[in-house]
């Protein structure tokens, strides 16, 4: 019974310490806001997908203050699209183009790291919401080919997603960065899969 009592106050006074560590560290400090755009590169499952494509994103901090981590929030979205002839590729009849569009968007949490030399590595996890639509304006594309199951796609999935990044800061407010970002799927509905992505980007601080 003693015993017991003894790590009931052990657990309370764990609890307590804890409580004034993260009130110690909430304040009114004023959140660093910003607002970045990307060149994306996915990872591509069939010829045919759009590989490259452009990204925007916000972040904005908690009110937390630790020494040399930054706690935020992003919100982000990404568009890849495409326009090729595939009579070559694919052995299609039609010289009429396949129009292929990949568009997401989510949100995701991360830390980050001040380290000198201006270099702040980063990590975070977050879920995104994405739609791809492949269209071919006459089919004639021969069923062999692959170019047949892209005619009239359209899908949609939900993914959770793990990120890693480095950011610099050679001048003030301005951060360039490199990221590679890794997704798993909760649901896929006529989706192409594409599990890995590299964005280079630059990012505007306030």
């Amino acid at each position: 019974m003693k015993q017991y009592k003894c790590k009931v106050k052990t657990i309370r006074l764990v609890l307590l310490f804890a409580c004034f560590f993260i009130l110690g560290f909430v304040n009114n400090v004023s959140a660093q806001f910003s607002i970045g755009i990307s060149a994306e590169q996915r990872e591509i499952s069939q010829f045919g997908e759009p590989e490259y494509g452009l990204g925007v994103l916000i972040e904005n901090d908690f009110k937390i203050r630790a020494p040399r981590i930054r706690f935020a929030w992003r919100a982000y979205a990404s568009a890849f699209t495409t326009q090729t002839n595939y009579q070559d590729a694919f052995n299609v009849i039609s010289d009429d183009p396949l129009n292929a569009s990949i568009l997401d968007a989510g949100l995701a949490f991360l830390l980050e790291v001040k380290m000198p030399l201006f270099i702040y590595p980063y990590g975070g996890i977050g879920s995104t919401y994405e739609r791809q639509k492949f269209t071919l304006a006459n089919q004639q594309a021969s069923d062999e080919t692959d170019l047949a199951s892209l005619q009239n796609w359209d899908g949609n999935a939900l993914t959770y997603d793990g990120f890693i990044g480095i950011k610099f800061s050679p001048i003030p407010l301005l951060k360039p960065y490199v990221e590679y970002r890794y997704n798993e799927y909760f649901f896929r509905d006529n989706i192409l899969p594409s599990n890995g992505r590299l964005l280079f980007g630059v990012m505007l601080e306030f």
